[in-house]
């Protein structure tokens, strides 16, 4: 590739786009550190000579799937209903209670 052509970015590129906007640098080396393992797993590679494209096949795959369930962690995480501060009223009279209030009535 000549370094004046324009660049077209790849899956790869797009995924790990994703991997960094839903969890930053440290999620984008835990998943394709992880995704390199499940990779090995499906299709084995000793890194010796050109990648076998059923193995960057897997690895994409693998990778595109640990940041869905990212985001969908995500997701879930922010539909859980946070209680709205304006939505608690103040106690009413005869719910405040003086400090005096608290200690049982003295007998005589």
């Amino acid at each position: 590739m000549d370094i004046c052509e324009p660049y077209e970015p790849d899956l790869q590129d797009e995924l790990i786009g994703d991997a960094m906007a839903v969890g930053g640098r440290r999620f984008v080396e835990e998943v394709t550190f992880e995704a390199t393992a499940l990779a090995e797993q499906t299709c084995p590679w000793d890194g010796r000579g050109d990648e076998p494209a059923a193995y960057r096949s897997a690895w994409l795959a693998h990778l595109g799937q640990l940041v869905a369930a990212r985001r969908a962690a995500l997701v879930r995480s922010s539909a859980t209903p946070h209680p709205d501060p304006s939505d608690v009223s103040p106690p009413t009279a005869e719910q405040q209670h003086s400090p005096f209030d608290l200690d049982p009535p003295l007998e005589k």
